[in-house]
């Protein structure tokens, strides 16, 4: 299950795993309410599925839709966060439905011809596959091709087709994969696009996810991907940083004179007998603050301050 938006309209895009075969509902609202009234209609035309899964967004993570699982008796999975190719079969359909509703004049239409259309390592429709029949459709056919087939050899073919795709895509991934992690193991954490530290909380049920506690004290759910074991200390990584960002700002101090602005007073002149004394005054330091680019002052360490 997923949502996605087409000409200013929200829609639920649900798929099912085995035949492909896509359900499109336009949502009146986009909230939990909403999804969950066209996810019953759904189940009222072709049952309860033992397992559901989306993203997690607000419509499938609220109280709401977990009551719902409940009542219905579904198990209701979710993809990692920020790792959308964990759900990627109802991704690339949003991609194809999409296309279908930019170039059809009639979307039904176009609908119906793709559930009605072979996939060229099967043989076999999503039409076929899903309700075990062809559809009819504007085009010409025999009554006999209408009526419903049997289907035993899908399943090693449809293991045969998943098995040529991995292949294709292991050709662009790295061979080995990532080292398995533990409880208890320091990590860093990919959150908003950056790195923060944190550790393993516990491994997650589903494959290659985590369960893992930031330094904030907040809990995350990550892909192996998105985590990064590390040995280093983050006091001592804050120093560092702290270190890189004052250090530009000293050598251009010490370029320019930035650090103390001198402020001279004119020369005095005082007379003792005949003789005129020039008295020149000590300039005087005054200490100007350093600032980051955002306005930040830079209190610097110790051992910079002599």
């Amino acid at each position: 299950m997923d949502l996605f938006e087409f000409n200013g309209h929200q829609y639920l895009l649900s798929v099912d795993f085995y035949s492909k075969w896509p359900e499109i509902a336009k949502l009146e609202q986009p909230n939990s309410s909403c999804v969950i009234q066209h996810l019953k209609s759904l189940f009222a035309r072709y049952g309860i599925p033992d397992e559901a899964l989306s993203d997690n967004g607000p419509q499938f993570a609220s109280a709401e839709f977990r009551k719902f699982a409940q009542e219905y008796e579904f198990r209701h999975l979710t993809s990692s966060p920020h790792f959308p190719q964990s759900n990627g079969q109802v991704e690339r359909m949003v991609q194809t439905i999409k296309h279908l509703l930019e170039k059809a004049k009639d979307p039904y239409l176009a609908i119906l011809d793709y559930r009605n259309t072979p996939f060229e390592e099967l043989g076999l429709s999503p039409a076929q596959l899903f309700l075990a029949r062809r559809l009819r459709t504007k085009l010409p056919v025999s009554a006999t091709l209408l009526k419903p087939q049997n289907a035993e050899f899908v399943k090693e073919s449809l293991k045969t087709r998943q098995a040529k795709q991995k292949r294709k895509f292991d050709k662009h991934v790295p061979k080995s994969d990532l080292k398995p992690l533990i409880p208890g193991e320091k990590v860093l954490i990919k959150h908003n696009d950056q790195w923060i530290h944190g550790s393993v909380a516990e491994k997650h049920e589903l494959p290659r996810s985590y369960v893992v506690k930031g330094n904030n004290g907040r809990k995350y759910r990550r892909n192996r991907r998105d985590l990064r074991p590390t040995n280093s200390n983050p006091a001592e990584v804050r120093e560092k940083e702290e270190n890189l960002e004052i250090t530009p700002f000293l050598d251009h101090a010490a370029q320019h004179g930035s650090m103390d602005r001198v402020d001279r007073k004119p020369e005095r002149k005082r007379t003792i007998g005949n003789t005129e004394e020039i008295q020149k005054d000590a300039p005087q330091k005054i200490q100007s603050p350093v600032k980051t680019r955002s306005g930040r002052e830079i209190k610097l360490p110790s051992r910079f301050r002599d």
